[in-house]
Protein backbone atom coordinates (compact mmCIF):
# COMPACT_ATOMS: atom_id res chain seq x y z
CA UNK A 1 0.00 0.00 0.00
CA UNK A 2 1.09 3.90 0.32
CA UNK A 3 3.39 5.41 2.87
CA UNK A 4 5.31 8.23 3.05
CA UNK A 5 8.49 6.62 0.92
CA UNK A 6 7.22 4.28 -0.48
CA UNK A 7 7.83 3.19 -4.40
CA UNK A 8 5.16 3.70 -7.33
CA UNK A 9 5.71 0.44 -8.97
CA UNK A 10 2.92 -0.34 -11.21
CA UNK A 11 3.03 -4.19 -12.17
CA UNK A 12 6.05 -5.00 -9.77
CA UNK A 13 5.08 -8.99 -8.95
CA UNK A 14 5.33 -10.23 -5.83
CA UNK A 15 5.47 -14.04 -4.42
CA UNK A 16 3.80 -14.31 -1.41
CA UNK A 17 4.66 -17.25 0.37
CA UNK A 18 2.83 -19.05 3.71
CA UNK A 19 5.67 -20.16 6.37
CA UNK A 20 6.35 -23.57 6.40
CA UNK A 21 5.81 -23.87 3.08
CA UNK A 22 2.50 -25.85 2.13
CA UNK A 23 1.87 -24.41 -0.97
CA UNK A 24 2.93 -22.83 -4.30
CA UNK A 25 3.42 -19.36 -3.30
CA UNK A 26 0.77 -16.96 -4.57
CA UNK A 27 1.31 -14.17 -6.90
CA UNK A 28 0.37 -10.55 -6.85
CA UNK A 29 0.53 -8.27 -9.80
CA UNK A 30 0.14 -4.53 -8.32
CA UNK A 31 -2.00 -2.51 -10.14
CA UNK A 32 -1.58 0.64 -12.04
CA UNK A 33 -1.83 2.77 -8.61
CA UNK A 34 1.48 1.14 -6.91
CA UNK A 35 -1.26 -0.68 -4.67
CA UNK A 36 -2.45 -4.77 -4.23
CA UNK A 37 -4.53 -7.05 -2.43
CA UNK A 38 -4.47 -10.85 -1.74
CA UNK A 39 -6.60 -12.83 0.55
CA UNK A 40 -4.57 -14.61 3.12
CA UNK A 41 -5.59 -17.00 5.76
CA UNK A 42 -4.27 -15.85 9.33
CA UNK A 43 -0.34 -16.89 9.68
CA UNK A 44 2.80 -16.06 8.99
CA UNK A 45 4.21 -15.24 5.48
CA UNK A 46 7.13 -13.80 3.04
CA UNK A 47 6.40 -11.42 0.40
CA UNK A 48 9.35 -11.15 -2.12
CA UNK A 49 9.67 -9.60 -5.34
CA UNK A 50 9.35 -12.10 -8.39
CA UNK A 51 12.02 -10.10 -10.23
CA UNK A 52 14.20 -7.48 -9.67
CA UNK A 53 13.09 -3.75 -10.10
CA UNK A 54 15.16 -1.43 -12.25
CA UNK A 55 14.45 2.09 -11.05
CA UNK A 56 16.05 5.53 -11.51
CA UNK A 57 19.16 3.43 -12.45
CA UNK A 58 19.25 0.99 -9.14
CA UNK A 59 18.00 -2.53 -8.87
CA UNK A 60 15.79 -3.02 -6.31
CA UNK A 61 14.34 -5.71 -4.59
CA UNK A 62 11.82 -6.88 -1.60
CA UNK A 63 11.85 -9.44 0.89
CA UNK A 64 9.70 -8.58 3.88
CA UNK A 65 8.44 -11.23 6.32
CA UNK A 66 4.40 -10.30 8.22
CA UNK A 67 2.53 -11.47 10.39
CA UNK A 68 -1.38 -11.90 9.50
CA UNK A 69 -4.44 -11.76 11.79
CA UNK A 70 -7.85 -12.85 10.81
CA UNK A 71 -10.15 -10.34 10.57
CA UNK A 72 -8.38 -7.12 9.72
CA UNK A 73 -6.38 -6.02 7.07
CA UNK A 74 -2.23 -6.11 7.03
CA UNK A 75 -0.69 -3.70 5.21
CA UNK A 76 2.92 -3.58 3.79
CA UNK A 77 4.63 -0.78 3.01
CA UNK A 78 7.40 -0.78 0.13
CA UNK A 79 9.60 1.74 0.67
CA UNK A 80 13.35 2.52 -0.94
CA UNK A 81 14.15 2.04 2.74
CA UNK A 82 13.68 -1.39 3.06
CA UNK A 83 14.26 -2.26 -0.48
CA UNK A 84 17.57 -4.28 -1.01
CA UNK A 85 19.51 -2.22 -3.65
CA UNK A 86 21.59 -2.83 -5.88
CA UNK A 87 24.03 -2.08 -9.23
CA UNK A 88 22.19 -2.29 -12.61
CA UNK A 89 23.75 -5.35 -14.20
CA UNK A 90 26.36 -5.13 -17.22
CA UNK A 91 25.45 -6.27 -20.22
CA UNK A 92 27.99 -7.22 -22.64
CA UNK A 93 26.75 -7.84 -26.24
CA UNK A 94 28.31 -9.91 -28.96
CA UNK A 95 30.28 -6.79 -31.06
CA UNK A 96 32.01 -6.05 -27.22
CA UNK A 97 29.70 -3.32 -26.41
CA UNK A 98 28.75 -2.95 -22.74
CA UNK A 99 25.46 -1.59 -21.77
CA UNK A 100 23.39 -1.25 -18.42
CA UNK A 101 19.80 -3.54 -18.56
CA UNK A 102 16.73 -1.06 -20.08
CA UNK A 103 15.50 1.01 -17.76
CA UNK A 104 12.84 2.88 -18.28
CA UNK A 105 12.83 5.42 -15.31
CA UNK A 106 16.11 6.63 -16.88
CA UNK A 107 14.23 7.63 -19.97
CA UNK A 108 11.40 8.94 -18.21
CA UNK A 109 13.69 11.38 -16.75
CA UNK A 110 15.49 12.06 -19.51
CA UNK A 111 12.61 13.01 -21.53
CA UNK A 112 9.61 13.39 -19.20
CA UNK A 113 9.93 17.52 -20.22
CA UNK A 114 9.24 16.66 -23.78
CA UNK A 115 6.40 15.33 -22.93
CA UNK A 116 2.77 17.16 -23.12
CA UNK A 117 -0.92 16.49 -22.61
CA UNK A 118 -3.90 17.21 -25.22
CA UNK A 119 -7.06 18.03 -25.45
CA UNK A 120 -8.92 16.82 -29.08
CA UNK A 121 -12.84 17.32 -29.18
CA UNK A 122 -13.01 13.62 -28.46
CA UNK A 123 -10.07 12.53 -26.60
CA UNK A 124 -7.59 13.08 -23.80
CA UNK A 125 -3.69 12.15 -25.81
CA UNK A 126 -0.27 13.00 -24.89
CA UNK A 127 2.13 14.55 -27.75
CA UNK A 128 6.24 14.99 -27.99
CA UNK A 129 7.78 18.36 -28.97
CA UNK A 130 9.40 17.81 -32.14
CA UNK A 131 11.07 21.03 -32.76
CA UNK A 132 10.01 24.81 -31.63
CA UNK A 133 6.54 25.18 -31.12
CA UNK A 134 5.99 21.67 -33.02
CA UNK A 135 4.29 18.59 -31.43
CA UNK A 136 3.89 15.72 -33.16
CA UNK A 137 0.95 13.07 -31.99
CA UNK A 138 -1.33 9.58 -33.25
CA UNK A 139 -3.18 11.59 -36.31
CA UNK A 140 -6.27 8.99 -35.07
CA UNK A 141 -6.37 11.05 -31.50
CA UNK A 142 -6.62 14.34 -33.56
CA UNK A 143 -9.25 13.10 -35.91
CA UNK A 144 -10.98 15.56 -38.26
CA UNK A 145 -10.02 18.39 -35.77
CA UNK A 146 -8.48 21.53 -36.87
CA UNK A 147 -7.37 22.72 -33.16
CA UNK A 148 -6.65 21.23 -30.33
CA UNK A 149 -5.93 22.13 -26.84
CA UNK A 150 -2.12 21.46 -25.14
CA UNK A 151 -1.90 21.23 -21.13
CA UNK A 152 1.48 23.08 -20.86
CA UNK A 153 1.02 23.42 -17.18
CA UNK A 154 -1.73 21.69 -14.17
CA UNK A 155 -2.83 25.59 -14.68
CA UNK A 156 -2.18 26.85 -18.33
CA UNK A 157 -3.96 25.42 -21.36
CA UNK A 158 -2.74 26.84 -24.70
CA UNK A 159 -4.39 26.41 -28.46
CA UNK A 160 -2.99 24.66 -31.12
CA UNK A 161 -3.63 24.05 -34.83
CA UNK A 162 -3.15 20.89 -36.75
CA UNK A 163 -0.51 21.71 -39.25
CA UNK A 164 -0.11 18.39 -40.83
CA UNK A 165 -2.77 15.26 -40.30
CA UNK A 166 -1.48 12.34 -42.57
CA UNK A 167 -3.81 9.22 -41.83
CA UNK A 168 -1.82 7.14 -44.09
CA UNK A 169 0.90 7.52 -41.99
CA UNK A 170 -0.70 7.70 -38.77
CA UNK A 171 1.10 11.03 -37.57
CA UNK A 172 -0.24 14.43 -37.10
CA UNK A 173 1.86 17.45 -36.28
CA UNK A 174 0.48 20.42 -34.23
CA UNK A 175 1.51 23.95 -33.46
CA UNK A 176 1.44 26.03 -30.54
CA UNK A 177 2.91 29.35 -29.51
CA UNK A 178 6.40 28.89 -29.43
CA UNK A 179 7.35 30.51 -26.34
CA UNK A 180 4.63 28.25 -24.56
CA UNK A 181 6.99 25.24 -24.54
CA UNK A 182 10.02 27.03 -24.87
CA UNK A 183 11.38 24.92 -21.90
CA UNK A 184 11.17 21.81 -23.27
CA UNK A 185 13.07 20.28 -24.94
CA UNK A 186 12.61 18.70 -28.61
CA UNK A 187 12.87 14.78 -29.31
CA UNK A 188 15.52 14.39 -32.11
CA UNK A 189 13.61 12.95 -35.27
CA UNK A 190 16.06 10.40 -37.24
CA UNK A 191 14.47 11.12 -40.57
CA UNK A 192 16.55 7.96 -41.93
CA UNK A 193 14.69 6.10 -39.08
CA UNK A 194 16.18 3.97 -36.52
CA UNK A 195 17.74 0.73 -37.07
CA UNK A 196 14.79 -2.02 -37.25
CA UNK A 197 14.45 -3.32 -33.59
CA UNK A 198 14.36 -7.23 -33.68
CA UNK A 199 11.12 -8.94 -31.81
CA UNK A 200 11.77 -9.22 -28.24
CA UNK A 201 13.31 -5.45 -27.98
CA UNK A 202 12.53 -3.69 -24.95
CA UNK A 203 10.66 -0.05 -25.47
CA UNK A 204 9.24 1.86 -23.40
CA UNK A 205 6.33 4.16 -24.36
CA UNK A 206 5.66 7.91 -22.17
CA UNK A 207 1.98 9.18 -21.81
CA UNK A 208 0.67 12.14 -19.90
CA UNK A 209 -2.78 13.17 -18.76
CA UNK A 210 -3.97 16.12 -17.33
CA UNK A 211 -3.43 17.28 -14.50
CA UNK A 212 -0.45 14.41 -13.82
CA UNK A 213 2.84 13.49 -14.06
CA UNK A 214 4.11 11.72 -17.91
CA UNK A 215 4.75 7.85 -16.91
CA UNK A 216 6.67 5.11 -18.55
CA UNK A 217 5.14 1.98 -19.62
CA UNK A 218 7.65 -0.89 -20.59
CA UNK A 219 7.00 -3.22 -23.17
CA UNK A 220 8.98 -5.38 -25.96
CA UNK A 221 8.93 -5.47 -29.64
CA UNK A 222 6.48 -8.08 -31.38
CA UNK A 223 7.31 -7.43 -35.01
CA UNK A 224 6.96 -5.23 -37.51
CA UNK A 225 4.10 -4.96 -40.42
CA UNK A 226 3.23 -3.28 -43.44
CA UNK A 227 2.77 0.40 -41.57
CA UNK A 228 5.14 -0.11 -38.78
CA UNK A 229 5.95 -1.49 -35.42
CA UNK A 230 3.65 -3.70 -33.53
CA UNK A 231 4.53 -3.54 -29.67
CA UNK A 232 3.18 -5.41 -26.36
CA UNK A 233 3.03 -3.10 -23.65
CA UNK A 234 3.34 -5.08 -19.98
CA UNK A 235 -0.22 -2.65 -19.53
CA UNK A 236 -2.25 -0.11 -20.12
CA UNK A 237 -0.52 3.38 -21.94
CA UNK A 238 -1.84 6.30 -19.99
CA UNK A 239 -2.93 8.13 -22.83
CA UNK A 240 -1.61 7.49 -26.59
CA UNK A 241 -0.19 9.72 -29.06
CA UNK A 242 2.82 10.20 -27.22
CA UNK A 243 6.57 9.11 -27.93
CA UNK A 244 7.88 5.35 -27.84
CA UNK A 245 11.77 4.88 -27.27
CA UNK A 246 14.52 2.28 -27.65
CA UNK A 247 16.97 1.42 -25.08
CA UNK A 248 19.76 3.76 -26.68
CA UNK A 249 16.34 6.13 -26.15
CA UNK A 250 16.06 6.93 -29.38
CA UNK A 251 12.38 8.13 -30.98
CA UNK A 252 11.10 4.75 -32.75
CA UNK A 253 7.37 5.86 -32.79
CA UNK A 254 3.88 6.93 -31.38
CA UNK A 255 1.92 4.95 -29.32
CA UNK A 256 -1.73 4.03 -31.19
CA UNK A 257 -4.96 4.13 -30.05
CA UNK A 258 -6.12 0.29 -29.32
CA UNK A 259 -8.00 -1.20 -32.77
CA UNK A 260 -10.32 -3.97 -33.02
CA UNK A 261 -7.69 -5.95 -34.52
CA UNK A 262 -5.03 -5.34 -31.96
CA UNK A 263 -4.95 -3.75 -29.15
CA UNK A 264 -1.28 -3.87 -28.64
CA UNK A 265 -0.67 -1.89 -31.58
CA UNK A 266 2.26 1.08 -32.21
CA UNK A 267 1.59 1.64 -36.10
CA UNK A 268 3.72 4.75 -36.88
CA UNK A 269 7.64 5.20 -37.01
CA UNK A 270 9.97 7.66 -36.86
CA UNK A 271 10.27 7.88 -40.30
CA UNK A 272 6.68 8.51 -40.99
CA UNK A 273 7.28 11.21 -38.22
CA UNK A 274 9.89 13.03 -40.00
CA UNK A 275 7.81 12.97 -43.44
CA UNK A 276 4.67 14.57 -42.01
CA UNK A 277 6.92 17.26 -39.92
CA UNK A 278 8.40 18.14 -43.54
CA UNK A 279 5.17 18.69 -44.95
CA UNK A 280 3.92 20.44 -41.81
CA UNK A 281 7.21 22.85 -42.17
CA UNK A 282 6.59 23.18 -45.73
CA UNK A 283 3.27 24.82 -44.54
CA UNK A 284 3.98 26.89 -41.64
CA UNK A 285 5.52 30.23 -43.40
CA UNK A 286 1.64 30.71 -44.55
CA UNK A 287 -0.06 30.34 -41.28
CA UNK A 288 0.00 32.79 -38.23
CA UNK A 289 1.16 31.61 -35.00
CA UNK A 290 -1.21 30.52 -32.65
CA UNK A 291 -1.53 33.13 -29.63
CA UNK A 292 0.28 32.39 -26.70
CA UNK A 293 -2.60 33.35 -24.50
CA UNK A 294 -3.96 31.01 -22.09
CA UNK A 295 -7.23 29.09 -22.65
CA UNK A 296 -9.96 29.19 -19.44
CA UNK A 297 -9.31 26.49 -17.28
CA UNK A 298 -10.92 24.78 -14.67
CA UNK A 299 -10.12 26.93 -11.76
CA UNK A 300 -12.40 25.48 -9.21
CA UNK A 301 -11.70 22.59 -6.36
CA UNK A 302 -13.51 19.33 -6.54
CA UNK A 303 -15.28 17.80 -3.83
CA UNK A 304 -15.54 14.68 -2.19
CA UNK A 305 -18.36 11.96 -4.00
CA UNK A 306 -19.90 11.74 -0.93
CA UNK A 307 -20.73 15.43 -0.98
CA UNK A 308 -21.73 15.46 -4.29
CA UNK A 309 -24.29 12.99 -3.46
CA UNK A 310 -25.59 15.24 -0.26
CA UNK A 311 -26.62 17.68 -2.95
CA UNK A 312 -27.80 15.76 -5.05
CA UNK A 313 -29.95 14.56 -2.55
CA UNK A 314 -31.20 17.76 -1.56
CA UNK A 315 -31.79 19.44 -4.95
CA UNK A 316 -35.29 20.22 -5.70
CA UNK A 317 -36.57 19.49 -9.30
CA UNK A 318 -35.02 17.35 -12.23
CA UNK A 319 -31.25 15.96 -11.96
CA UNK A 320 -30.78 16.15 -15.73
CA UNK A 321 -33.43 18.76 -17.78
CA UNK A 322 -33.95 19.08 -20.83
CA UNK A 323 -33.75 23.23 -21.34
CA UNK A 324 -34.30 24.06 -25.04
CA UNK A 325 -34.39 22.59 -28.19
CA UNK A 326 -33.50 24.12 -31.74
CA UNK A 327 -35.35 22.52 -34.70
CA UNK A 328 -32.69 19.96 -35.18
CA UNK A 329 -31.36 19.76 -31.73
CA UNK A 330 -31.86 19.21 -27.70
CA UNK A 331 -29.62 20.88 -24.93
CA UNK A 332 -29.02 19.77 -21.52
CA UNK A 333 -27.25 21.79 -18.84
CA UNK A 334 -25.64 19.92 -16.51
CA UNK A 335 -23.28 21.04 -13.53
CA UNK A 336 -21.10 18.97 -10.97
CA UNK A 337 -24.71 18.15 -8.96
CA UNK A 338 -26.43 17.04 -12.08
CA UNK A 339 -23.65 15.30 -13.85
CA UNK A 340 -22.89 13.16 -10.78
CA UNK A 341 -26.88 12.30 -10.90
CA UNK A 342 -26.40 11.00 -14.27
CA UNK A 343 -23.22 8.70 -13.40
CA UNK A 344 -25.52 7.23 -11.10
CA UNK A 345 -28.66 6.79 -13.85
CA UNK A 346 -28.99 6.35 -17.52
CA UNK A 347 -26.89 8.94 -18.89
CA UNK A 348 -24.34 7.58 -21.46
CA UNK A 349 -21.35 10.06 -21.66
CA UNK A 350 -19.71 7.98 -24.35
CA UNK A 351 -15.83 8.59 -24.95
CA UNK A 352 -15.60 11.42 -22.27
CA UNK A 353 -17.05 9.00 -19.43
CA UNK A 354 -13.87 8.94 -17.62
CA UNK A 355 -13.56 12.74 -17.59
CA UNK A 356 -16.94 12.99 -16.25
CA UNK A 357 -16.43 10.59 -13.79
CA UNK A 358 -14.54 12.78 -11.73
CA UNK A 359 -17.29 15.10 -11.43
CA UNK A 360 -15.34 18.41 -12.78
CA UNK A 361 -16.07 21.60 -11.77
CA UNK A 362 -17.42 23.24 -14.82
CA UNK A 363 -21.25 23.40 -16.56
CA UNK A 364 -22.08 21.04 -19.58
CA UNK A 365 -24.09 22.40 -22.66
CA UNK A 366 -24.87 18.69 -23.81
CA UNK A 367 -26.06 19.52 -27.42
CA UNK A 368 -28.04 16.42 -28.64
CA UNK A 369 -29.46 15.83 -32.59
CA UNK A 370 -33.26 14.96 -32.47
CA UNK A 371 -34.66 11.52 -33.90
CA UNK A 372 -37.04 12.32 -37.14
CA UNK A 373 -39.20 9.50 -39.47
CA UNK A 374 -38.49 10.08 -43.00
CA UNK A 375 -41.29 11.12 -44.63
CA UNK A 376 -41.89 8.63 -46.97
CA UNK A 377 -41.78 5.52 -43.73
CA UNK A 378 -44.08 8.25 -42.31
CA UNK A 379 -46.17 7.42 -45.26
CA UNK A 380 -45.55 3.49 -45.34
CA UNK A 381 -46.88 3.56 -41.59
CA UNK A 382 -50.59 5.43 -43.03
CA UNK A 383 -51.06 3.14 -45.85
CA UNK A 384 -50.06 -0.25 -43.58
CA UNK A 385 -52.92 1.75 -40.41
CA UNK A 386 -55.59 1.92 -42.99
CA UNK A 387 -55.00 -2.43 -43.45
CA UNK A 388 -55.34 -2.73 -39.50
CA UNK A 389 -51.58 -2.65 -39.10
CA UNK A 390 -50.14 -0.68 -36.39
CA UNK A 391 -46.56 -0.13 -37.37
CA UNK A 392 -43.62 1.39 -34.55
CA UNK A 393 -42.29 4.65 -36.09
CA UNK A 394 -38.86 3.93 -37.89
CA UNK A 395 -36.54 7.06 -36.73
CA UNK A 396 -33.21 7.81 -37.46
CA UNK A 397 -31.00 11.08 -36.46
CA UNK A 398 -31.01 14.13 -37.50
CA UNK A 399 -27.13 15.35 -38.66
CA UNK A 400 -25.00 15.24 -36.16
CA UNK A 401 -22.90 18.22 -34.48
CA UNK A 402 -20.43 20.56 -35.67
CA UNK A 403 -20.14 23.65 -33.63
CA UNK A 404 -21.91 25.92 -31.32
CA UNK A 405 -20.72 29.78 -30.54
CA UNK A 406 -22.36 31.29 -26.91
CA UNK A 407 -22.63 34.73 -26.09
CA UNK A 408 -23.21 36.50 -23.23
CA UNK A 409 -24.72 40.07 -24.45
CA UNK A 410 -23.16 39.81 -27.50
CA UNK A 411 -20.23 38.90 -26.42
CA UNK A 412 -18.46 35.45 -26.91
CA UNK A 413 -17.80 32.88 -23.89
CA UNK A 414 -14.78 30.99 -24.56
CA UNK A 415 -15.50 26.97 -23.57
CA UNK A 416 -13.18 25.73 -20.87
CA UNK A 417 -13.22 22.31 -23.59
CA UNK A 418 -15.05 21.82 -26.82
CA UNK A 419 -15.68 18.35 -26.53
CA UNK A 420 -17.61 16.20 -28.68
CA UNK A 421 -19.03 12.92 -27.34
CA UNK A 422 -19.23 10.32 -30.30
CA UNK A 423 -21.90 7.72 -29.51
CA UNK A 424 -22.49 4.12 -31.91
CA UNK A 425 -25.68 3.97 -32.74
CA UNK A 426 -24.22 0.95 -35.09
CA UNK A 427 -21.39 -0.88 -35.90
CA UNK A 428 -21.07 1.28 -38.88
CA UNK A 429 -22.04 4.33 -37.51
CA UNK A 430 -22.11 7.34 -34.38
CA UNK A 431 -24.02 10.14 -33.99
CA UNK A 432 -22.41 13.76 -32.92
CA UNK A 433 -22.75 15.27 -29.91
CA UNK A 434 -21.52 18.54 -28.84
CA UNK A 435 -20.58 18.44 -24.94
CA UNK A 436 -19.29 22.03 -24.37
CA UNK A 437 -17.42 22.66 -21.02
CA UNK A 438 -17.86 26.35 -19.49
CA UNK A 439 -16.44 28.00 -16.27
CA UNK A 440 -18.98 28.14 -13.62
CA UNK A 441 -19.73 31.79 -13.75
CA UNK A 442 -19.65 32.27 -17.79
CA UNK A 443 -23.44 31.24 -17.94
CA UNK A 444 -24.43 33.11 -14.81
CA UNK A 445 -27.28 35.21 -14.21
CA UNK A 446 -24.96 38.42 -14.62
CA UNK A 447 -25.81 38.24 -18.13
CA UNK A 448 -29.03 39.85 -19.93
CA UNK A 449 -29.16 37.56 -22.23
CA UNK A 450 -27.07 34.03 -23.21
CA UNK A 451 -27.11 32.79 -26.52
CA UNK A 452 -26.62 29.57 -28.45
CA UNK A 453 -25.95 29.13 -31.96
CA UNK A 454 -25.68 25.58 -32.97
CA UNK A 455 -24.48 24.41 -35.86
CA UNK A 456 -24.99 20.95 -37.22
CA UNK A 457 -22.79 18.77 -39.80
CA UNK A 458 -25.12 18.73 -42.98
CA UNK A 459 -25.80 22.78 -43.10
CA UNK A 460 -22.88 24.34 -40.75
CA UNK A 461 -23.09 27.65 -42.65
CA UNK A 462 -26.68 28.15 -40.87
CA UNK A 463 -26.90 28.45 -37.02
CA UNK A 464 -30.18 27.34 -34.94
CA UNK A 465 -30.05 30.02 -32.34
CA UNK A 466 -31.89 29.77 -29.23
CA UNK A 467 -31.72 31.84 -25.69
CA UNK A 468 -31.21 29.97 -22.58
CA UNK A 469 -33.68 30.58 -19.80
CA UNK A 470 -32.68 33.40 -16.94
CA UNK A 471 -34.63 30.52 -14.50
CA UNK A 472 -31.89 27.54 -16.03
CA UNK A 473 -28.84 30.12 -15.49
CA UNK A 474 -30.12 31.00 -11.63
CA UNK A 475 -30.29 27.61 -11.25
CA UNK A 476 -27.01 26.78 -12.33
CA UNK A 477 -25.35 29.66 -10.07
CA UNK A 478 -27.16 28.20 -6.70
CA UNK A 479 -25.40 24.80 -7.88
CA UNK A 480 -22.51 26.26 -7.59
CA UNK A 481 -22.91 28.40 -4.31
CA UNK A 482 -23.87 25.03 -2.86
CA UNK A 483 -21.02 23.47 -4.33
CA UNK A 484 -18.58 26.39 -2.68
CA UNK A 485 -19.91 26.18 0.18
CA UNK A 486 -19.19 22.14 0.29
CA UNK A 487 -15.89 23.31 -0.63
CA UNK A 488 -15.52 25.11 2.76
CA UNK A 489 -16.91 22.44 5.04
CA UNK A 490 -14.08 19.82 3.85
Amino acid sequence: GPGAGAVTMPRHVLLVSDNPASRAPWRLVVGTDGTGRVTLPPGNYTVESEEPLVFAGRMLEWRQTLDVAGGSDTNLILTLENAEVGEVPVVTGADGAVTKAFDPWDLLIRWQDSVVPLWTPTTMASGVVVGPGLIATNQRVVGVATAVEVQVTPETRVAAQVLASDAARGVAILRVAATAISTRAPIPVTCAGPPPLPPGAPVVALGARPGGQPSPTPGKVRGRIQTGVLVAFDYGVPSTGGPVLGPDGALVGLTSPPTADDEDAMLMTSDAICAVLDAAKHGMAARAEPAATPLPNETEARVTDAALAALAKKRTGSLSPIVASTSDFDVTVLTPVTTYAGLQGPMDFGNWANYVAGAPPVVFLRVTPKQAERFWTKVARGAAMTQGIALPAFKQYKPGFASMRVTCDGREIVPVHPLVIERPISPTSAVREGFYAFAPDSLGPECTSVTLDVRSEKTPDRADTLVLDARVREQIARDFAEYRAALSTK
